[in-house]
């Protein structure tokens, strides 16, 4: 619940809104810490909620202070064909792939060997 004293005049959000459209540069600047940074992202961010969908993908939703929530997927990197939820899929088609290439490499070697005799 918001009292009147937290309430932004229209000065107040216009600068708000002009420091949003800035937050790429500052973020990217050297000579501000990362302690500095993370600092502003506690005052931003109410919390964060990770739920692993599958092996593979994972859903993070930012519940911002205001009461915005921003929501992405991400895929974290796997170790192991075996890990992703379509690996098995892509394990037969990089096998398919790979005898191709073997039957190109083998097309390409009898010609040159051929090549070489005459």
């Amino acid at each position: 619940m918001q009292s009147q004293s937290d309430d932004l005049t229209p000065t107040e959000q216009n600068d708000f809104v002009a420091a949003g459209s800035q937050l790429p540069e500052f973020w990217q600047r050297p000579d501000i810490e990362w302690g500095r940074k993370k600092a502003l992202l506690r005052r931003l961010i109410d919390k964060v909620i990770l739920q692993r969908v599958v092996r593979d993908r994972i859903t993070i939703r930012i519940v911002w202070r205001g009461g915005e929530v921003t929501e992405r997927e991400v895929e974290p990197r796997v170790h192991a064909l075996s890990a992703l939820s379509r690996g098995a899929e892509m394990e037969v088609r990089l096998l398919e792939l790979a005898s191709y290439a073997a039957i190109w490499v083998t097309r390409l070697i009898k010609r040159r060997s051929a090549a070489s005799v005459q």
